[in-house]
């Protein structure tokens, strides 16, 4: 046995797991086999003990009110993780199903349930006793941030682009609650025919519960826009906010700041990818962000609710 996989298995045995075994390994994710059960032991780094308890908490919040999560299973000395070598390690148990890891193989229909399952996520959410440790989303920050590195065409296309959405006056004025803020379709795991569960709450924030709707459609467009079926994703797009609209009814102020904010991420995501040297990922998201700014049609998918 390697001599990594092997201090792994160490690690498993903080939840009595010793005779389990890897069966691969992304990134920073393990799957565990115990010989019953599938588990996933996963590395967090640039976080706190604060932030992990906040998991265990608001996970087991949310599965008590019937919205199924993945949480973290507490080590045999009662702690939700195990720290080594400067990381957290949490372990949680398989949820059944899988994700779907291609984002052109989503129907309309499975839009509509994602949605309606954020809605029911943020509504259990809002009456979640928020503490004021939590970190907020500032997705203004990450946006100046990028912005305030280096001096390039990009960056000032970027600036002109941002400067024309910036006013989301709705936005800062709106409740703060918490929210997933990394919420994907990667992240929802289905069963045969509806979600098991959703994932991945390594970094719960403080926000208007509208980022996380507006990060979700980003992804959408992120992954797949083209010119072709533009019409098809769009109406996606239209039902997976009818499908959280019937949930959680989105107010006037909400659809507003939905555009500038999709916008925004869409930004974020071209300078990441320039400045990470990704230069035929950066030029896609300006090609992407300058067909969305003159699309009637994409504007109307985010509106007519």
């Amino acid at each position: 046995m390697p001599g990594k996989e092997y201090k792994m298995i160490t690690l498993l045995s903080n939840w009595g797991l010793e005779n389990a075994r890897i069966i691969s390994r992304h990134s920073n994710v393990w799957k565990v086999d115990s010989g019953k059960s599938t588990f996933y032991l996963k590395r967090r780094t640039q976080t706190s003990i604060f932030e992990r308890w906040e998991e265990f908490q608001v996970t087991q919040y949310l599965v008590g009110n019937g919205v199924f999560a993945e949480t973290p299973i507490l080590t045999e000395n009662g702690a939700p993780f195990i720290i080594w070598e400067d990381s957290f390690y949490s372990l949680y148990a398989s949820l059944n199903g899988d994700s779907l890891q291609h984002f052109h193989m989503i129907t309309p229909d499975q839009c509509y349930i994602i949605g309606g399952y954020l809605g029911r996520c943020h509504q259990v959410l809002m009456t979640y006793p928020v503490k004021e440790k939590t970190a907020v989303w500032d997705v203004f920050g990450h946006m100046e941030g990028w912005l305030s590195i280096g001096q390039t065409e990009l960056k000032e296309w970027a600036v002109k682009v941002y400067n024309s959405i910036v006013s989301l006056e709705e936005y800062v004025q709106m409740p703060y609650q918490l929210v997933h803020s990394d919420v994907h379709l990667g992240n929802f795991i289905w069963g045969e025919h509806e979600i098991s569960g959703l994932v991945d709450f390594e970094r719960i924030r403080r926000s208007p519960r509208i980022a996380d709707v507006s990060y979700f459609i980003t992804g959408l467009l992120r992954n797949s826009f083209t010119d072709g079926d533009a019409g098809g994703l769009f109406k996606k797009i239209n039902l997976f906010l009818k499908g959280y609209s019937w949930r959680q009814m989105l107010d006037e102020k909400e659809i507003i700041s939905l555009y500038p904010l999709i916008m925004l991420f869409l930004l974020q995501y071209t300078l990441f990818y320039s400045f990470n040297g990704f230069l035929k990922e950066a030029s896609s998201m300006e090609t992407l962000v300058c067909s969305l700014s003159d699309r009637k049609e994409f504007m109307e998918s985010l509106t007519d609710l």
